[in-house]
């Protein structure tokens, strides 16, 4: 048998950004259902061991290992390194790691650690700042026109999780001369338990109910929901809009706090419910069992939230921006909206009320396989078969 490509992976928890997060399990779980032949040996670098302990919780993988990131010597090793560096002229022990084919997505702050690895593929989620920069500090901005500057010096290759983002990219570095390579991401989620009515008496839902589950951060667009549910109440008093996702905006720490103020102006009381940051097995039950799933945001470089509910076969209601466009090209059960148009999305909720959106089955599972497969060619491309 072939010798097992060997992939290194950065992973860590961040529910900050937890899309970050899901996208490392959600492509080791779509690894596992390759060909035994064809899945890559993993070396997962986390931070700490609670990552490897809920990494491991979340996905099973049958090659993989783990290690620490950024580790630091012990004094044995450290003494043992000041011997050989004396007597050998070369330290016995380094924190360079080598034994891996190439790595990803790695960070241009901890490219010193793999500099032995022979390639190294990175990835730029979005390019939100350039186009929404009221939604970030100055500093921020800068930072991460810094990363991107560091890749366009430092990379061979690079990964767009769309078409849309691959085009903001050559809009902004036109000539950048870097390999590009698009991996749309799938989802794999577990199974929705059979105690889905058991999810929503715990959260206290007893009515049809629509869903919106983002981060509350400003471009995610949660002020132009409660509009349109302003506008929905005077034909429909009984609509419900379930919200969740943490509730804290480090750019913008004032933003929730400005939403409950827009709640109390709207007087919306019993029409909304603020969830929080919940588990994602009941996030998913709450998806599967709503009128439709929202998905307002104005910026995205590939939803996780469409993805979760093209994966529970989930009626949805989008942004109409381009990205979303792209994930939704061959999925019917979907209505558009204008962003920043509560009257438009007023629209779309009152025609899912009143005609509903059939909900068709959808071969979620190719879209899986699909991931994994470009994943792999990708890696194979760039190291050679």
């Amino acid at each position: 048998m072939a010798v097992r490509r060997r992939i290194a992976l950065i992973y860590t928890y961040n529910e900050s950004w937890i899309g970050g997060t899901y996208y490392i399990e959600n492509l080791v779980a779509a690894l596992a259902q390759l060909p035994d032949a064809q899945q890559p040996e993993l070396l997962i670098f986390s931070w700490d061991e609670a990552d490897e302990v809920r990494l491991k919780k979340a996905v099973q993988y049958p090659y993989w290992s783990f290690r620490r990131f950024e580790r630091t010597l012990s004094l044995p090793e450290r003494i043992l390194n000041k011997i050989t560096a004396i007597v050998l002229r070369k330290r016995f022990i380094s924190l360079l790691y080598s034994d891996a084919d190439i790595v990803f997505p790695l960070p241009t702050g901890s490219r010193q650690y793999f500099s032995r690895i022979p390639y190294h593929l990175y990835w730029i989620p979005d390019f939100q700042e350039h186009y929404l920069p009221a939604f970030f500090s100055s500093e921020e901005i800068a930072v991460r026109k810094v990363d991107q500057q560091l890749i366009l010096k430092l990379a061979q290759n690079i990964v767009f999780s769309s078409h849309a983002a691959q085009n903001d990219f050559n809009a902004i570095y036109p000539n950048s001369g870097l390999a590009q390579h698009i991996l749309q991401f799938a989802v794999t989620s577990k199974p929705v338990s059979t105690k889905e009515n058991d999810c929503l008496s715990r959260y206290g839902i007893a009515q049809p109910y629509f869903i919106c589950s983002n981060q509350f951060w400003k471009h995610k667009n949660h002020p132009t929901v409660l509009r349109a549910l302003a506008n929905l109440k005077q034909t429909h008093p009984d609509a419900l809009i379930v919200f969740t996702g943490k509730e804290q905006d480090y750019r913008n720490p004032a933003y929730f706090e400005e939403l409950m103020n827009l709640r109390e102006e709207l007087t919306l009381h019993n029409e909304v419910k603020f969830l929080g940051f919940i588990p994602r097995e009941d996030q998913l039950a709450l998806m599967q069992q709503a009128v439709a799933v929202i998905q307002p945001s104005l910026f995205e470089g590939w939803s996780t939230v469409v993805e979760d509910a093209k994966s529970l076969n989930a009626p949805l209601i989008a942004s109409n921006i381009a990205v979303h466009q792209e994930q939704l090209a061959e999925y019917k059960q979907k209505l558009f909206f204008e962003p920043k148009d509560a009257e438009d999305l007023t629209r779309c909720l009152e025609e899912v009320l009143q005609n509903g959106l059939h909900r068709e089955t959808y071969n979620y599972n190719r879209d899986v396989k699909r991931f994994a497969h470009e994943f792999v060619q990708i890696v194979d491309s760039i190291v050679g078969v």
